[in-house]
């Protein structure tokens, strides 16, 4: 689908008379800055994120991770005094917010092999 995408773009500015060339690649095209096709690069990430590929020699990743999550749990507070008859009844609540961040690096290594660091 997006081959033919693209044919329909070069037939429309062949068409139009505008050369695609003349202004430069554009950030969509097919072919991203190590020469890799867009989708082809985002596989391969994903793939080297699970553990299912190997980074090549010399290359690296680095991932930024943030996570923020907040709770709250609430429950009845009663207070007693020795005799045990109950004085006051309340509600006890706990908000929570927590934030993470994180920064996974991968570099690819001789013979088949890749480094793997995360920092909490």
């Amino acid at each position: 689908m997006i081959e033919s995408l693209l044919h329909r773009i070069e037939r429309l500015e062949r068409s139009a008379g505008t050369a695609g060339e003349a202004l430069g690649p554009s950030p969509n095209d097919a072919a991203s800055i190590d020469g890799a096709a867009p989708a082809e690069r985002a596989l391969e990430r994903t793939l080297t994120r699970n553990g299912a590929l190997l980074l090549l020699q010399g290359r690296f990743d680095i991932e930024p991770a943030l996570a923020y999550t907040h709770s709250r749990t609430s429950g009845p507070v009663f207070l007693a005094e020795g005799n045990a008859s109950v004085v006051s009844i309340g509600e006890d609540a706990v908000d929570r917010d927590e934030v993470k961040v994180g920064l996974d690096l991968r570099t690819g290594l001789l013979g088949d092999a890749q480094v793997e660091a995360n920092l909490p």
